[in-house]
């Protein structure tokens, strides 16, 4: 970029010695020519030319970070007007300068404001295009989850040492993956640029529909380190070289705007019901009352004397505590042979209590087995227990005198 060298020369106030062909070199080293030289000079003449150009390309490759001037926030727009983006990244990677691992509140704000602006340029450009905004992120891969795929991106995608011959490791086995991952890396690493070449986004579609053709012969460094099944499906796919995440972008994408055209139709359809519902058809057809069983009075009696029965039994049992009854604690028991559950029950302070059934008593040795839980017994039952109950025939008293705490 000659005229970025003579902008950085420039600031710098440094000289450099102008670049010298190969032939310049040899001419200085070796000033005597032989006839026989000059025979051979014809041909190299022709490569001179070539020699220029790679002494160009040498001379943006030497540019040192020693030789570049750091942009600021006043100059860095126009500073980096003739900088490519190859140049920009091997500055950024061969200088010695620490980096920050957060931006700082003006370059925050710099860099917001560019995107505001490059969002309402993509906006305009949308409209003079007459294309939709997201077609036109999605196009330039600005996507939430979509980026420029890589050459390694469709190495570790459609690479046969990726996808068959290097295993997964199990589930649940997180160290499994680092070994993986390093001989993926070193056999990338390893490949040279004709075969990494392959792999380049651009030529790797092209080679896609070439080998997919039904009449081609794949090559034999193809066949050697592409998983041609796997390109295969995806190209019939129409999401080749397209990552993981973009396609679960694009499908959802999809899923949703189906979802969005049924929805809109139903919508529309039920305001078409809701009004013609309003003026042709009562009320009723669409919103139905609730219906009230109504308890037949034989079940609401039973219910009322199973609670009265309940209550009658925990009242013979408060009676004869000392103390006032603990709720859900003092209670008479419920369960098969209530009577020998409460006589090995105990209360506090010492308290036992037994049943006591006089000998007219009607409560019979099956009614004790069965229990005194109303659920257990028949309405008949329960009414012949509550009547014992009130006659004094069945009570509770005390089995033995409550013991006496100890004095200190």
């Amino acid at each position: 970029m000659p005229s970025a060298q003579k902008r950085l020369k420039k600031a710098t106030g440094t000289q450099t010695r102008p670049r010298r062909s190969r032939r310049q070199r040899r001419d200085q080293e070796s000033p005597d020519h032989s006839t026989d030289r000059e025979d051979e000079d014809t041909s190299e003449d022709s490569n001179e030319g070539d020699d220029t150009d790679e002494d160009d390309q040498q001379d943006k490759e030497d540019l040192t970070v020693a030789n570049v001037v750091l942009p600021t926030l006043a100059n860095y727009a126009t500073l980096g007007v003739d900088c490519t983006d190859a140049y920009l990244e091997k500055v950024l990677a061969s200088r010695k300068i620490g980096s920050n691992n957060r931006p700082s509140a003006e370059i925050l704000l710099e860099a917001q404001a560019l995107q505001d602006n490059f969002q309402r340029s993509l906006k305009m450009l949308s409209l003079a295009g007459q294309i939709s905004y997201p077609t036109l992120k999605a196009a330039l891969f600005l996507g939430p989850s979509q980026r420029a795929t890589t050459s390694y991106d469709t190495y570790r995608a459609y690479s046969k040492k990726n996808t068959q011959e290097t295993a997964m490791p199990a589930r649940n086995t997180r160290p499994g993956f680092a070994p993986r991952n390093k001989v993926i890396g070193n056999t990338w690493t390893n490949l040279n640029i004709r075969q990494k070449a392959i792999f380049n986004p651009p030529f790797f579609k092209r080679l896609a529909e070439a080998v997919l053709e039904p009449d081609s012969v794949p090559r034999s460094t193809e066949e050697k380190l592409v998983n041609m099944n796997k390109v295969k499906r995806h190209f019939e796919r129409q999401s080749l070289g397209m990552p993981q995440s973009a396609q679960s972008e694009k499908k959802g994408r999809l899923e949703v705007s189906g979802v969005v055209k049924q929805l809109s139709g139903w919508t529309n359809t039920r305001h078409v019901i809701d009004g013609h519902r309003g003026h042709s058809m009562p009320t009723g057809c669409f919103h139905k009352k609730k219906e009230t069983k109504i308890r037949p009075p034989a079940a609401k009696e039973q219910t009322r004397l199973r609670t009265e029965l309940t209550s009658r039994l925990n009242q013979l049992v408060e009676t004869q505590l000392p103390y006032p009854p603990r709720p859900g604690v003092d209670i008479h028991p419920k369960g098969p042979r209530c009577d020998l559950l409460l006589a090995a029950k105990k209360f506090l302070q010492g308290v036992r209590l037994q049943v006591h059934c006089t000998q007219d008593c009607q409560i019979t040795d099956a009614m004790l087995e069965k229990g005194a839980a109303p659920g257990n017994m028949s309405v008949q039952q329960v009414r012949l227990w509550l009547k014992e109950i009130a006659d004094l025939r069945y009570t509770v008293i005390l089995a033995s005198p409550p013991q006496a705490s100890a004095s200190v």
